[in-house]
C-alpha cells in the first residue's frame, strides 16, 4: 500500500520539525522559524553532523532535523528521570560495506537501521531509507523509522535495553518511545494531518514481521498491527505510558 503522493505530506512534516525546535527546546508556545525555507532559529543541538550523507538536500534536511527534534526532546525526558541528558556519538549514514560501522564485530546489513550501544551510534542504509520509505511512503515514515532507532538510544540510557527478555520486547518499547516523541510534536507543535498519519503506518506497515514469524523469534519486531498499537500508546500515554504498557517482561 502507498500513499497517492509519497511526498505530499513533506510541507506540513518539515514544518512541524522546524517548529518544534523553538517549542520543545526552548518552550515557546507559538513558532516563529521561517517555515517557507525551512531555516530554524532555534539554539543549536550538539548532536553529531551525519556521516556520509546521501540523497537530495530536501531528504537530507529532514533527517538533520529529525535528529535535532529528537534530540532537543528526549534530553529533557532523560533528565527529569535522572538519566544523563546525552545524545548519540555518530549518526552514520551508510550505502554499501565501505561506509557501514560494524557493532561488536557485526555490520548493518541492507535494509536495515540500528542503534549500537558499543559505539553509541545509530546507522542506516541511505538506499532504503530514500528510495523506499523516502519516496514511496513519505517523510513521517522516515521520521517513524529515526525515531525507533532513537528509542533504543534512550532504552540504553534508562538502563533498560538489556532487561527485556524478548527481542519483540524491546522492539515495540522503541516504536512506542517513538509514539511519544510524536505526540509531544503533535500536541505542542501543530497538529499532524490525517496524510501524515498515513505515512506513519504505512512506514509501520513496510517495516511488520511478515506473517507467522512467532513471538519469541529473536528476529522479531512485531507484525503491523502491534507495532502500531505501540506506536499509538506513545501518542497518546508519552514516555510513562510507554515504560508501564511496555516495560521490559511486559508480554
Amino acid at each position: 500500500m502507498q500513499a497517492s503522493d509519497p511526498r505530499s505530506g513533506e510541507r506540513s512534516v518539515a514544518r512541524l520539525l522546524a517548529c518544534a525546535a523553538l517549542v520543545l527546546a526552548v518552550g515557546l508556545g507559538g513558532c516563529s522559524a521561517n517555515v517557507e525555507t525551512g531555516t530554524d532559529n532555534s539554539a543549536p543541538t550538539d548532536l553529531p553532523a551525519v556521516e556520509n550523507p546521501a540523497g537530495p538536500p530536501g531528504y537530507r534536511q529532514l533527517v538533520t532535523d529529525t535528529f535535532g527534534r529528537l534530540g532537543d526532546f528526549w534530553k529533557a525526558k532523560l533528565a527529569d528521570q535522572g538519566a544523563e541528558a546525552v545524545v548519540p556519538k555518530r549518526l552514520v549514514s551508510y550505502e554499501g560495506r565501505t561506509d557501514d560501522i560494524n557493532c561488536g564485530g557485526q555490520r548493518v546489513v541492507p535494509q536495515n537501521a540500528q542503534y549500537c550501544p558499543v559505539n553509541t551510534s545509530i546507522s542506516w542504509d541511505a538506499r532504503w531509507l530514500y528510495g523506499d520509505l523516502y519516496r514511496k511512503v513519505g517523510p513521517s515514515a522516515v521520521a517513524f523509522l529515526l525515531a525507533h532507532e532513537y528509542g533504543h538510544f534512550v532504552q540504553d540510557k534508562l538502563k533498560i535495553q538489556n532487561k527485556f527478555k524478548l527481542t519483540i520486547e524491546a522492539e515495540l518499547n522503541a516504536d512506542c518511545l517513538a509514539g511519544a516523541w510524536f505526540g509531544k510534536v503533535n500536541q505542542d507543535v501543530a497538529r499532524l494531518t490525517r496524510a501524515d498519519f498515513e505515512a506513519l503506518y504505512i512506514g509501520v506497515l513496510n517495516v511488520a514481521d511478515p506473517r507467522g514469524l512467532p513471538w519469541q523469534n529473536p528476529q522479531a519486531h512485531g507484525r503491523a498491527v502491534e507495532r502500531r498499537r505501540a506506536l499509538g500508546t506513545g501518542l497518546r500515554r508519552g514516555l510513562e505510558g510507554c515504560l508501564k504498557a511496555y516495560k521490559p517482561g511486559f508480554s
